[in-house]
């Protein structure tokens, strides 16, 4: 999905997927990508993996790498991939608009509905 939304948002916005980020391997840690992030600094993440912010050595390292977080909600994981991408893709315009009005460091839950998306 990170493929098709870098293509899609060109120029203005990138995406990428963790997995090809320069400097990190597939198996990273949460601990090991977050601080990668943040030494790059200024990144807005989207993911599927809601326990990062209820581990506490985690949620630490997130929220001091001033991270800007949106996470999918559990109404997600029922989703099939083509059913979550054209979900996702209605919801971009939002979430792109609240990475740039907000100020670093900001979470998000986010449902399927756009209406319902909340800052944590």
């Amino acid at each position: 999905m990170a493929r098709a939304f870098n293509e899609i948002a060109k120029p203005n916005d990138s995406f990428i997927h963790l997995r090809e980020f320069p400097g990190l391997r597939p198996d990273s840690t949460d601990l090991e990508w977050i601080s990668k992030l943040a030494e790059e600094g200024d990144w807005v993440i989207l993911t599927k993996d809601k326990n990062i912010m209820k581990k506490p050595a985690e949620k630490a390292a997130f929220q001091t790498a001033n991270l800007t977080g949106f996470f999918l909600d559990k109404t997600w994981q029922s989703m099939d991939l083509w059913a979550m991408f054209s979900k996702l893709a209605s919801l971009m315009p939002q979430i792109l608009r609240l990475a740039v009005e907000s100020p670093r460091g900001a979470c998000f839950k986010v449902p399927i509905r756009a209406k319902d998306i909340q800052r944590l």
